[in-house]
């Protein structure tokens, strides 16, 4: 359990594996303070065998509508993006793919997106779901970084969300489960949601 730089050991158990392992809150950095973890996302996530969901409860927020399916996967953007070319890159994803950093500015999201695009890494990509960038860096004279993500997404189809506080966050950092299957819903954006197909765990 975590992120940042645990993404590249989320990457490789994936890929050397085929476990589930969770992006969520670490001792550290997150139940060290207060509100450190979202608790209720902690627990379904490591414990609960039936399938569940979040929603804008969580921060989840659309951005370009629409309905995806498919193996959530992702993690840090600056981490995920730079083991591309190295034996340890994350296999191309078939599903939903989640994204978040800290101190990224507006322009280096968009760079960092393309090389994702030119590197063939959204091609089975079904939707994209980034973090709530609250850690994130404004930049004067940039686009405002919505319309710099949507703008570098521009060639993707797929549904996108934003604003999933998963990772570097203030606090109720949201567990995810990787390699589980979901059904993402940004159809209503009243009430967008990431429902679980399947249990992250066993009984």
């Amino acid at each position: 359990v975590g992120y940042s730089d645990v993404t590249s050991l989320h990457v490789w158990l994936q890929r050397a594996a085929g476990l589930v392992s969770f992006q969520g809150p670490m001792v550290a950095s997150d139940f060290a303070k207060v509100p450190g973890p979202d608790f209720v996302s902690f627990g379904r996530a490591l414990q609960q065998t039936e399938p569940w969901s979040l929603g804008a409860e969580t921060g989840l927020r659309v951005l370009r509508p629409g309905r995806a399916e498919g193996a959530l996967t992702g993690g840090c953007v600056s981490i995920y993006v730079e083991a591309l070319g190295t034996p340890y890159a994350a296999e191309p994803p078939t599903g939903v793919l989640f994204l978040e950093d800290v101190g990224v500015k507006p322009y280096q999201w968009d760079r960092l997106l393309v090389h994702l695009r030119q590197a063939g890494m959204l091609e089975r990509v079904t939707g994209v779901v980034f973090g709530d960038m609250g850690q994130c860096v404004d930049w004067a004279g940039q686009p405002p970084l919505e319309e710099q993500l949507l703008y570098a997404l521009r060639d993707f189809a797929g549904p996108v969300g934003i604003g999933l506080r998963s990772g570097h966050v203030e606090g109720g950092n949201i567990t995810l489960p990787w390699g589980v299957e979901v059904e993402l819903d940004l159809h209503d954006e009243r009430n967008p949601r990431m429902h679980f197909a399947e249990a992250s765990v066993r009984g």
